[in-house]
């Protein structure tokens, strides 16, 4: 962060992340991702990689009834970036790395997807909008979660909603 030294950027990062654990309690989750989460795990290994600890979004999962769904939770207090992680995740579950999506909201999501040769799909709900999304040309640019169940419901075979 600008105008914060190294030591000061990490206690301030610690703060903020001890604050979201301990208010997990008061996030709720998107509409649709309950159906989309329940619908895409009975075919595909579900992974959460986070910037956030991962006790917060585990805790998080089974306030909100979605823990089941998910495999795995790589978070912040694993070493390495999401690209590292998305790589450990690929060799522990065996999966090709083309039928490894990385879902986010944000333009490093994208980026870390990249680094990882795996596909992108930018969410246009959270974070960063539709244009700053768009300016890192992910695969796949969604504007809800049932785009996203549509997409994986056949051979995905093009980039869907990317250039609108």
């Amino acid at each position: 962060m600008m105008g914060f030294s190294k030591d000061e950027n990490e206690a301030f990062t610690e703060c903020v992340f001890s604050l979201l654990t301990a208010r997990v309690d008061m996030l709720s989750v998107f509409p649709g991702i309950h159906r989309l989460l329940r619908s895409l795990s009975r075919n595909h290994i579900l992974a959460v990689l986070t910037a956030n600890r991962e006790e917060g979004v585990g805790r998080f999962l089974v306030r909100q009834g979605l823990s089941g769904y998910i495999s795995t939770i790589a978070g912040s207090n694993r070493a390495g970036s999401k690209s590292e992680k998305a790589g450990e995740l690929i060799e522990r579950f065996s999966t090709p790395k083309d039928r490894v999506y990385l879902i986010g909201d944000t333009v490093s999501d994208i980026s870390e997807a990249r680094k990882a040769g795996v596909n992108s799909i930018a969410v246009t709900w959270g974070f960063q909008g539709r244009g700053q999304l768009l300016s890192r040309q992910p695969d796949f640019v969604v504007d809800n979660p049932g785009e996203i169940e549509t997409l994986f419901k056949g051979p995905i075979t093009r980039p869907i909603n990317s250039n609108g």
